[in-house]
């Protein structure tokens, strides 16, 4: 049985309050109107999980109450209902101190709140679908930015690595082994091999051990 503790600006969707008191694995230890001091009394509750409905709150506001639970408790598991799919919103709210995000939809939602209640306490974040694919192009664009700022400190540090040699040396730096850097790049194992061995000679590197560490110093000069 998972206890839920429910915070909301108003009474308790009755669709919301419905799912809950009746699925059979699902607890709702109690209610809770969110004013200055909730975070703190839903810190201190014997529930498993904290639901935070954001109907009638500002983003502002939603990720303030996250936060301050998860300061207070941060053992406790933190799950936000919204309503709205507007892309930017669901974005900022995932990047608040939460453990997965629920976007409320009629055919689904009963599904929706048990599958995150149950995903949380396995110490995994379901999100929605949508935002899937965004989250994944975000990271892959920070990957891009550090790959960048790598090649320009090994050409400061005059290491004049080519385009794809600087790409290999990256994820050198990072300790994978060949097989796998060419998996990442989209390459033949062979081919990484001869960019490793140029990799070598032009940081004057004799092992992989010591290759690793000197990338790692030049990254973070």
């Amino acid at each position: 049985m998972l206890r839920l503790c429910y915070l909301s600006k108003r009474d308790m969707q009755q669709a919301v309050r419905d799912i809950i008191l009746g699925h059979p694995k699902l607890d709702l230890v109690i209610n809770l109107y969110i004013t200055d001091n909730t975070a703190e009394m839903a810190a201190e509750l014997e529930s498993d999980i904290v639901l935070i409905d954001t109907a009638y709150l500002d983003e502002a506001a939603v990720i303030k109450t996250a936060e301050d639970v998860n300061q207070l408790n941060p053992d406790k598991r933190i799950i936000i209902l919204t309503e709205t799919e507007e892309e930017n919103h669901l974005l900022t709210l995932v990047e608040a101190p939460i453990d997965s995000l629920v976007v409320k939809s009629d055919d689904k939602l009963d599904r929706d709140i048990y599958q995150a209640a149950h995903a949380v306490m396995e110490n995994q974040f379901l999100i929605p679908i949508k935002i899937t694919g965004l989250l994944i192009k975000r990271l892959n664009n920070m990957k891009l930015t550090s790959m960048d700022m790598f090649s320009t400190r090994l050409q400061q540090n005059g290491i004049p690595l080519t385009t794809k040699e600087s790409q290999v040396a990256y994820f050198v730096k990072q300790g994978l082994k060949n097989k796998e850097i060419a998996e990442r790049l989209d390459m033949k194992e062979g081919a990484v091999k001869v960019h490793v061995s140029r990799i070598y000679k032009k940081t004057k590197s004799n092992r992989r051990k010591g290759l690793i560490k000197d990338l790692n110093k030049i990254y973070s000069s």
